[in-house]
């Protein structure tokens, strides 16, 4: 049976309020308009996703806020929307180039919410998971990730796929169930690397693809990030 991936707003908003009440945690809202931006370049329909962010913060903190995320498979590419306590943020990553396309003014430009390694992990566990992409034979050994053997696969390699700045991206397919839930993003500058690890993949109405409806990211094998789901649509 096929299901769309919702919750009642009453109930994700009794979710939010009871995080308030937590004196280590932090909650926000979700802006009410999109950027015009968001709606540029994409030949054919998106996928828009909402959910529920939890970061990880190094003081065993917590900060609970939401993203829109728009993911446009024609052109590789995803824009996240965050309105944070300073003021709205758009990142973009398009053609192979992240960018802040807007952020307040009296806030700096690198916010841990997003990054290009971030954006890389969410719009390939989208993609390739969803399975929007082709995925050709792999040359790369497999390799075994807490107990389970996974064919990995070159993002760089795949057929007209952008090459993504400063980033080298694997894909990660469990090999007994064929199913993408894994990417490593190893930034070319040193930097730690990023695993982004996707969960309850269900069937969405909307898209008639099945989609990941829980992504965590880790940095340095510390998880800092935890993508809840609560709403996925096509959008034309």
């Amino acid at each position: 049976m096929k299901s769309i991936v919702r919750m009642n707003v009453c109930i994700l908003s009794v979710f939010i309020a009871a995080g308030c009440q937590n004196s280590t945690e932090k909650a926000n809202s979700l802006p009410k308009e999109s950027p015009k931006t968001v709606f540029t370049s994409c030949n054919g329909p998106r996928i828009q996703a909402e959910c529920v962010l939890t970061q990880y913060q190094t003081d065993g903190s917590r900060y609970i806020t939401q993203q829109k995320q728009w993911i446009c498979p024609s052109s590789r590419s995803i824009t996240i929307e965050a309105s944070e306590p300073g003021g709205r943020y758009v990142w973009q990553l398009k053609q192979g180039a992240f960018q802040v396309v807007q952020k307040p003014v009296s806030v700096r430009e690198n916010s841990p919410l997003c990054s290009s390694a971030i954006a890389q992990a969410v719009l390939s566990l989208f993609l390739a998971g969803g399975g929007y992409l082709e995925m050709p034979s792999s040359d790369l050994e497999s390799v075994k990730v807490e107990g389970v053997v996974y064919q990995p696969y070159d993002w760089g390699s795949l057929p007209q796929l952008p090459k993504i700045q400063g980033v080298t991206t694997l894909i990660l397919q469990d090999e007994s169930t064929g199913l993408i839930d894994r990417v490593e993003i190893k930034p070319g500058s040193g930097g730690k690397v990023i695993h982004g690890h996707a969960f309850n993949f269900r069937r969405n109405i909307d898209t008639d693809k099945i989609l990941p409806t829980r992504i965590e990211i880790f940095e340095g094998g510390i998880r800092i990030l935890d993508m809840t789901y609560f709403h996925i649509t096509s959008v034309k």
